[in-house]
């Protein structure tokens, strides 16, 4: 999302009385946010049961995939040099070659090679690393099946699925 268009929600959830300035560039919920955040969790946990089955289509973009995924890195878990980890998605509709960059400060998603020296090579099917994330498998049976396949120095490998927790509505039900 550009600035400009967050600034744009931003200053629209404001006027809503949704989200309050905080000092500086911060936000948060107000109360009547505060009151909305169970009916948002419970739209998300009825669209995992009811609404998202087998990934199709326009749901195979592995940079949206990534940008997703890149919001539940577990910062305490990743290594404490810069890491950079090359996805390759072979039948993702897009984004079919992303970058995660992984360090201390924050965390980014690159959709085109900015150059740097890539630590760990990752291939997968969009479809299996999609469910993982889910909650509908785990990484190990994932590369048991040759679903996703990791390249690199072993302590990257071993380490590579404690840096993401599973999407927020991997529990609910389906």
């Amino acid at each position: 999302m550009s600035r400009t268009l967050l600034a744009q929600r931003l200053r629209q959830l404001e006027r809503l009385g949704l989200v309050e300035r905080g000092t500086g560039p911060t936000y948060h919920l107000s109360a009547s946010g505060r009151e909305l955040e169970g009916v948002i969790w419970a739209l998300g946990e009825w669209a995992m049961r009811w609404l998202l089955g087998e990934p199709v289509g326009e749901h195979l973009d592995g940079a949206h995939l990534m940008w997703r995924v890149r919001q539940r890195v577990i910062l305490d878990n990743i290594p404490t040099e810069r890491t950079v980890v090359q996805f390759v998605f072979p039948n993702a509709v897009r984004g079919k070659t992303v970058w995660l960059v992984l360090d201390p400060a924050g965390v980014t998603v690159c959709e085109r090679d900015e150059g740097f020296d890539v630590d760990l090579y990752v291939r997968a099917d969009i479809t299996t690393f999609m469910k993982v994330w889910m909650g509908g498998g785990t990484w190990k049976q994932a590369q048991a099946d040759g679903a996703l396949m990791l390249q690199g120095p072993r302590r990257l490998i071993r380490a590579f699925p404690t840096w993401f927790a599973l999407s927020p509505f991997a529990h609910a039900p389906s």
